[in-house]
């Protein structure tokens, strides 16, 4: 559970600093970064519901592959 845990907050900080880039004039450097946070935030989502599905299969958590 505390994976989990870790997933969220890792989650939130980089919500956080989207929404502040999002209201940041734009220029390329800004579209840059925005455009890798939203990437890191599928990934987050999706390494979340891996991680969730191997919980819920049995499986050790110590084997979930949290390499990104």
């Amino acid at each position: 559970m505390a994976d989990l845990n870790q997933f969220q907050r890792s989650m939130d900080r980089i919500k956080e600093m989207l929404h502040h880039l999002m209201h940041k004039s734009g220029d390329p450097d800004t579209a840059f970064y925005i455009q890798s946070l939203e990437k890191s935030l599928k990934m987050l989502e999706l390494k979340m519901e891996e991680y969730k599905l191997s919980l819920n299969a049995g499986k050790d958590s110590s084997l979930f592959d949290l390499a990104f």
